[in-house]
């Protein structure tokens, strides 16, 4: 097959050898996703220990109009896990802990379940616990504090979700228990051994271990997308995050540690090596995870990368050791998950950049030769549409990705990576993404009926805004901002959601549906929830 993004491919591996490809700036890269006026970001781009680009976006306080700057301290999520697994990893090498022990030879109260879980097992995501953050119980108990050991209830009387080791699964769960351990054995509190034992050799003098009283100089105010705006972030006791989730840091900060831990300063060699190793699985197969650090590459040369989220703030940070590569991007939102800028920053600074996408107008006559369902070799199907005058990809009934086009030719993911060719003889579909082609697809049809969707006039707003009540403490509330709809879940973010007709909508991105039912006084009773196939009834409870 001849397609279209065989052209790119040549011109990416010899991009900076003279070739005309469009590439983008470190500035346009983030430019486009940080506006002034909006929550923004820290950014650190390093190449052989040296700063090649570091830049600060947008706004540290909305409400005060301050601006972001550089070095800010920022809430890092789930890069935590890789600090949890070095400071296990400390006292391995202090001859303190065995990875293949169970965890109750280190927590002997630790109740017995269904299989014996060990430490590598909660390193890995692989024992099989259930993560305590997806469960919609844990959310009536996250403003409230909890010690390491009290914080079990929220995981441990849910059966094990398969034998550990048998498969990946992400568990938050697991590194809770991994800081409890570190306290037990080490005899000192997490905060104090990761301080004492990862902080100062790795001269991070600005990184801490968050908690629910201090004020914290040069944070900025975390924020959720709300409406056509942005709400302050939900307060969660820190002490839920202890482990998974709970420190804090900058982007400086974080190059010294990753030097340090590659120089050998703070594990030796041997264990980093296992750290940076994929678990392998019962079946022998390889999960792409370490020790808190997920194992990819960009552009045929191995990353270690690392994506966090704490309410507010999102972050990504990623080395590439074979070309002393380090990008790290702290933001003050939910807005955007930044994994996919940091891989295009490490691409650009690798002299291997993706191909820009310009943008243009879609035509009607190029939209239609897209417009079909696909299947490929894994028989996955795909689908192009219509969405008013946009073009989205689907997979198989999932999310609705908006697409957009390029002056190349190429079908681009509105807010990542990926893009699309088209054959020339418009039959075969190639889905490229970090490292090339990922699948192939054959058209079967061209028959996707568009989706058009109405304006609701403030009648109709009107009519169906209101909270509706799903379960016993979630709730569904419909509001509008500026003639568009939005429907919040509770703790969750607010979605934007388009009207098939006044009385049924759905979410443009989310296989969902929300059909509203009238009374018999002509007012809104209760809306019907449609989604994976159920049907879930929502009484209307502010009358």
């Amino acid at each position: 097959m001849k397609s279209k993004l065989h052209l790119i491919l040549l011109l990416v591996g010899s991009a900076m050898a003279g070739s005309a490809m469009a590439t983008e700036s470190y500035d346009a890269i983030f430019t486009a996703h940080f506006a002034k006026d909006e929550p923004g970001a820290n950014v650190l781009v390093m190449k052989n220990n040296e700063v090649i680009y570091q830049q600060a976006f947008g706004k540290a306080d909305l409400g005060l109009d301050v601006d972001m700057g550089n070095n800010m301290l920022f809430p890092i999520g789930s890069i935590s896990k890789q600090f949890t697994a070095v400071a296990i990893l400390k006292l391995v090498e202090q001859e303190k802990i065995n990875l293949d022990n169970a965890v109750s030879h280190y927590l002997p109260d630790f109740p017995d379940l269904s299989h014996t879980i060990t430490i590598r097992h909660l390193l890995t995501h692989t024992s099989g616990l259930e993560n305590y953050i997806a469960r919609q119980e844990w959310r009536q108990h996250w403003r409230n504090d909890f010690s390491l050991k009290d914080m079990r209830q929220h995981y441990v009387h849910y059966p094990l979700k398969f034998a550990p080791g048998q498969q990946f699964d992400y568990s938050n769960s697991g590194y809770l228990l991994l800081a409890e351990i570190i306290e037990a054995v080490s005899g000192m509190s997490y905060a104090d051994f990761v301080g004492k034992y990862l902080f100062e050799p790795a001269s991070m003098p600005n990184s801490v271990q968050l908690d629910n009283f201090t004020v914290y100089k040069n944070m900025p105010r975390g924020y959720i997308p709300h409406g056509t705006g942005n709400r302050l972030a939900d307060f969660v006791s820190m002490t839920h995050m202890v482990g998974p989730g709970s420190l804090a840091s900058t982007v400086q900060d974080l190059s010294n540690w990753n030097k340090a831990l590659f120089n050998g300063a703070i594990i030796n060699e041997s264990l980093l090596r296992e750290a940076l190793s994929s678990y392998q699985l019962n079946n022998n197969e390889l999960s792409d995870y370490g020790f808190g650090w997920e194992l990819k590459s960009i552009r045929g040369k191995s990353s270690y990368e690392h994506g966090g989220y704490m309410y507010g703030y999102f972050s990504a940070m990623l080395t590439v050791p074979d070309e002393n590569i380090l990008v790290v991007i702290l933001t003050n939102s939910r807005k955007l998950d930044p994994r996919e800028l940091a891989v295009k920053a490490a691409a650009t600074a690798m002299k291997l950049p993706f191909p820009k996408a310009d943008y243009i107008e879609t035509s009607t006559d190029i939209a239609e030769q897209w417009v079909g369902v696909y299947r490929d070799e894994n028989n996955i199907e795909r689908t192009i549409g219509l969405l008013d005058n946009s073009l989205y990809i689907r997979r198989g009934n999932g999310q609705r990705w908006p697409l957009k086009l390029s002056r190349a030719g190429y079908l681009h993911y509105e807010q990542g990576l990926s893009y699309l060719a088209l054959s020339d003889d418009g039959k075969t579909l190639e889905l490229h993404q970090r490292e090339g082609v990922s699948s192939r697809s054959v058209k079967l049809s061209s028959d996707v009926k568009p989706i058009v969707t109405q304006k609701l006039n403030q009648e109709h707003l009107s009519l169906i805004a209101g909270t509706y009540q799903l379960a016993e403490s979630f709730n569904l509330t419909v509001f509008a901002e500026d003639g568009r709809i939005f429907i919040q879940g509770t703790g969750q973010n607010a979605g934007e959601v388009l009207a098939y007709s006044p009385l049924h909508l759905f979410a443009p991105h989310d296989n969902a549906e929300f059909v509203f039912a009238k009374d018999e006084h002509g007012g809104v009773s209760h809306l019907k929830l449609i989604q994976g196939g159920q049907e879930y009834l929502a009484p209307k409870i502010n009358l």
